[in-house]
C-alpha cells in the first residue's frame, strides 16, 4: 500500500495478482497526480487500470489508464480506472477494455467516495456504465472514442482541466494541423510538446485586421529555443461579413542541443 504522494510517474508492466491489482498501485492512500498505466492488468478483487484500491484518505487527479483490466475468478470490484474507491477522483479517464464478473465499471468498480470531472470510453472500455455499484458522489460521464479525442470540442468537454500546465489537447486525425495519429489527452510530463493558441482579436467592419498574436505553451526541454515562431491567419478580410472566423497557425520550429 502506498501512503506518500506520488506524482509525475507512469507504468507501462503488464499486472497480474489476485487481489489489490493495479496498473500503477495495488492500494492507494496517498495524492496520486499527473501519471498514468498503460500495462494490462488481472485480479480476482480490487483490479483497476491504474489502482486497485483506493482507501478514503487517497486523491487521485490529473490521471489514467489505458490497459486491458480482466478481472479473473469470482472477478469483483473491477474498474478501468480503479478497482474500489473510497477517496476523491478528479479529471481522469479510462480507455483499456474492461470485463470481470460482479461491481464492475468502465471507471471503477465500487464507488464510495467522491469522482468528478473524469470519463470513460464507452467504445473502447466495452462498457455503457461508470461504476458496478456506487454509494457516494459520481460526476463522470461516459463518452466515445471520437468525442474524447475531438480537438474541436475538447474545452467544452474537459472544462475545468488545465490545459496549458498540465495536458495536452487531444485531437482526432486530420484535426490539428492533418494529423495523422488521433490521441486523447496527454499528460504534458512525459512530452516534448509545444501548443500554439491563437488570441482571439476583435474589430469593426471595414477596419484593417489587428495583428495577430498566440500564446506558446507546453513541455519543452532545457536549452530548446524557437528557431521560428507560428504564422497565423485568418480568412477574415476588411470587408468580410460581420461574424466570427477561426485564427490558424503553423509552422512554427523549435531547435534542440541535444538535435
Amino acid at each position: 500500500a502506498d501512503f506518500n504522494t506520488i506524482s509525475r510517474s507512469y507504468s507501462l508492466a503488464a499486472v497480474s495478482a489476485s487481489s489489490y491489482a493495479g496498473g500503477l498501485v495495488g492500494q492507494e492512500g496517498g495524492l496520486l497526480s499527473q501519471s498514468y498505466a498503460g500495462g494490462s492488468v488481472s485480479g480476482e478483487q480490487y483490479v483497476g487500470g491504474l489502482v486497485g484500491l483506493s482507501n478514503a484518505a487517497a486523491t487521485i487527479s490529473d490521471a489514467y489508464a489505458s490497459g486491458a483490466v480482466t478481472g479473473t475468478g469470482s472477478g469483483v470490484d473491477v474498474g478501468g480506472l480503479v478497482g474500489y474507491n473510497s477517496g476523491t477522483i478528479t479529471r481522469t479517464y479510462a480507455t483499456g477494455a474492461v470485463t470481470g464478473s460482479l461491481v464492475v465499471g468502465g471507471l471503477v468498480g465500487h464507488n464510495e467516495g467522491s469522482i468528478a470531472n473524469s470519463f470513460w470510453d464507452t467504445t473502447t472500455t466495452g462498457m455503457s456504465q461508470g461504476y458496478g455499484s456506487n454509494s457516494g458522489t459520481f460526476n463522470a460521464a461516459g463518452l466515445t472514442t471520437a468525442q474524447l479525442q475531438n480537438l474541436s470540442s475538447y474545452s467544452s468537454t474537459y472544462a475545468g482541466w488545465d490545459f496549458q500546465n498540465v495536458w495536452a489537447p487531444p485531437n482526432q486525425v486530420g484535426q490539428n494541423n492533418g494529423a495523422t495519429v488521433a490521441h486523447y489527452p496527454e499528460l504534458y510530463a512525459f512530452l516534448t510538446v509545444l501548443t500554439i493558441a491563437p488570441n482571439a482579436v476583435t474589430r469593426n467592419y471595414g477596419d484593417a485586421n489587428p495583428a495577430l498574436t498566440a500564446t506558446y505553451y507546453g513541455n519543452l526541454k532545457p536549452g530548446d529555443s524557437f528557431a521560428s515562431l507560428a504564422s497565423l491567419f485568418t480568412s477574415a478580410g476588411q470587408f468580410s461579413n460581420v461574424g466570427d472566423y477561426a485564427i490558424t497557425a503553423s509552422g512554427a520550429a523549435v531547435t534542440s542541443p541535444s538535435g
